[in-house]
């Protein structure tokens, strides 16, 4: 696997467990989800506060609480979720043929990247999910 920060991979597992849960028009509760992916309770809170900002999730409160997505899973690009925790680093200048031959190959591999994230989406990962037989629980 890349090295992708644990917010950006906790971020996508959960917008996956919320598109897996679309079509139920039920909202997926933080605490249920949390545990059911061992992903801590306070850093999810966190990660669901900007996905919320951005727009990506509504939270519905109340006993029967939780978040759900804002738009339809096949809408939603795996790069539409990283582009909201990921930070560009800048690359220093510098008139270096070595340098330059350098940061060209990066800038390939990061564009072939994001291409790659752009053509993913949510729905074609729920039903990965759903076709691989696993049942998903979240009390």
């Amino acid at each position: 696997m890349s090295s992708v920060s644990a917010k950006i991979d906790y971020a996508c597992q959960a917008v996956l467990a919320l598109a897996v849960e679309y079509d139920s028009n039920q909202p997926v509760p933080m605490k249920g989800l949390a545990k059911a992916h061992n992903i801590p309770a306070q850093f999810l809170a966190q990660i669901f506060q900007q996905l919320r900002s951005a727009g990506m999730v509504v939270s519905i409160r109340g006993a029967n609480g939780g978040y759900r997505l804002n738009r339809s899973p096949d809408s939603i690009s795996v790069w539409d979720i990283v582009s909201i925790f990921e930070t560009q680093e800048s690359s220093q200048s510098s008139d270096s043929p070595l340098t330059a031959a350098v940061h060209s190959t990066w800038d390939d591999v990061d564009s072939a990247r994001q291409q790659i994230l752009e053509s993913t989406m949510f729905a074609d990962l729920a039903k990965q999910v759903a076709d691989s037989g696993v049942t998903m629980y979240y009390i």
